[in-house]
């Protein structure tokens, strides 16, 4: 299984993206911007990395991005904007504003396509590249 995020579009406020399963496009997803790497503000680097399953104690079943440098716990989860992620990856199936600011829609449909996808896999490959 292997898995790539290409970010699309970098803001202030968010950095957009599409995430690939098996090379094809699956949903999109919404990060904080870039802030260097920034603990709980910024989007992780690109870069190769490994995604496992794990239980949050808040988000429940989820998967966890590996070795992220200078940061853990980067969890895929459920959420709309920016503030719901403390430096995770949000996916929803589309995207919008709300009062100015980007958003993502559909994010539990979305989070429940990406569990049918991930469900069975103990270690999956992830690669987020930049495309702006």
């Amino acid at each position: 299984m292997k898995m790539t995020l290409v970010r699309i579009a970098k803001g202030p406020e968010a950095t957009l993206g599409v995430l690939n399963i098996e090379d094809r496009p699956r949903m999109v997803t919404l990060e904080r911007p870039w802030l260097d790497n920034a603990k709980e503000v910024s989007c992780i680097p690109a870069g190769d990395y490994k995604v496992k399953p794990v239980q949050s104690p808040r988000f429940g079943a989820t998967w966890e991005v590996l070795n992220v440098p200078n940061r853990s716990n980067i969890l895929f989860h459920k959420g709309n904007t920016a503030d719901d992620s403390k430096g995770c990856i949000l996916v929803g199936l589309q995207y919008g504003t709300e009062t100015g600011s980007p958003v993502i829609a559909q994010s539990g449909t979305a989070f429940s396509v990406l569990t049918r996808f991930l469900e069975g896999h103990s270690e999956i490959d992830f690669n987020i590249k930049e495309c702006v």
